[in-house]
């Protein structure tokens, strides 16, 4: 959270953050009904895992890629037929880049091939197909990422909220947990950016802050 100090904006007393405890990111469970769901390599950068396989963004959530829509279309289930269509139009089946050919795997087992796993979703190896802004199953693996300057200005402070080290996750599907933080008040603030601070992509599905006055009751717990 990066809060600015100005003018014009009202003070901030304390934000209550609440978590939803739930699969992460559209529902990561849905990687275990495809082989090496969880292994899917990005299509752009080394040593590093897709993991929303079936949406446009790799911490998945929002619209979905080609595979994704085809995984849908497909009752949300993997078999021959999702596992011989090319999703990506790579020249590879779904089943030959996330390793099962033969369109023999089924869940919980062992695929019969669990490296050189490709994305089904996107064109693989992203270098050898021109990015097209209207084509969606190709990457632009040169864009840079997200840059916001005005985070770098020596006035605009930083802050880490965290929920409290060792907080349990139940097991039921869906909880809410809720707590406070003290923010500065010294000058008006407004916040100006954001990120997230993940631990464990398979609990956390979403964060909502709230601005409230300094009279508001401390939320605890569930």
């Amino acid at each position: 959270l990066c809060l600015q100090s100005t003018m014009h904006s009202a003070s901030l007393a304390c934000l209550v953050l609440l978590a939803l405890i739930q699969y992460s990111c559209g529902f990561s469970f849905f990687r275990d009904r495809i082989p090496n769901g969880r292994m899917v390599a990005h299509p752009c950068k080394t040593n590093t895992l897709w993991n929303g396989v079936g949406h446009l963004v790799e911490q998945g959530g929002g619209a979905r890629n080609a595979f994704g829509l085809a995984f849908y279309a497909n009752g949300m289930m993997w078999n021959r037929t999702l596992c011989m269509k090319d999703s990506d139009g790579d020249g590879q089946t779904n089943g030959q880049e996330l390793g099962d050919p033969d369109c023999t795997w089924t869940p919980s087992t062992t695929p019969k091939r669990t490296t050189g796993i490709s994305h089904p979703g996107f064109k693989t190896p992203a270098s050898q197909y021109r990015y097209s802004s209207t084509d969606p199953t190709t990457l632009d693996c040169s864009a840079a990422p997200p840059d916001c300057p005005a985070n770098r200005e020596s006035h605009v402070k930083t802050l880490n909220l965290t929920m409290a080290k060792g907080t349990m996750v139940p097991s039921k599907t869906t909880t809410y947990y809720c707590t406070s933080f003290q923010v500065p008040h010294d000058v008006p603030y407004h916040a100006i950016g954001f990120d997230a601070i993940l631990d464990n992509l398979n609990v956390i599905h979403h964060m909502l802050l709230y601005g409230c006055a300094s009279s508001t009751p401390e939320p605890t717990g569930e």
